[in-house]
């Protein structure tokens, strides 16, 4: 597909993708239109390829992480981390459009397991982190890929609040 170079081309492209707006509708737990979304040219340089050069882990969680309070607490650390506005990206934004949500706090994340393609990823509008959230191959597992120098920190913030909660926990058991 070419570059989108008009909002009339998004129209076209989007009567073609109407599950595109459904989708991104899904994430973000109410109706998306067209005219929110980004322009396409926009779009391309928030695509978060400088990323590609940075640190990145994954980490697998057991189905329905990403509807646990846990996940909530790994979102919290993100915010404080970076706080910026982020893009969502999934199946078809770069020639279409990404929206772009006050932050991670904004978004639905288990729904990124009922939409097209079945991945959904955010970038910061800063362009320094991404998180991908994925299932893995064999669909046993939730992925959560951070990357960028502050989020790639967050898995191991949140394996020590989780430590920590596990021992006081403990502590006040006995």
């Amino acid at each position: 597909m070419t570059w989108l170079k008009s909002e009339y081309t998004r129209t076209e492209v989007l009567r073609y993708r109407p599950r595109y707006l459904e989708d991104l509708s899904k994430l973000v737990g109410r109706r998306v239109s067209a005219n929110e979304l980004l322009p396409v040219d926009q779009t391309r340089t928030l695509s978060g390829e400088n990323l590609n050069v940075v640190p990145k882990i994954d980490t697998y969680f057991d189905p329905g992480f990403a509807d646990s309070h846990h996940f909530q607490k790994l979102l919290n650390i993100l915010v404080q981390l970076n706080s910026n506005p982020v893009a969502i990206w999934i199946r078809h934004t770069i020639g279409i459009g990404a929206l772009v949500v006050p932050s991670l706090k904004f978004v639905i994340h288990s729904q990124a397991f009922h939409i097209e393609g079945e991945v959904a990823a955010y970038v910061t509008i800063d362009r320094k982190n991404r998180m991908r959230v994925d299932n893995d191959v064999d669909d046993r597992n939730e992925c959560v890929q951070l990357q960028g120098i502050e989020w790639t920190n967050a898995i191991d913030l949140y394996s020590g609040e989780m430590i920590k909660a596990e021992s006081e926990a403990s502590w006040r058991s006995h």
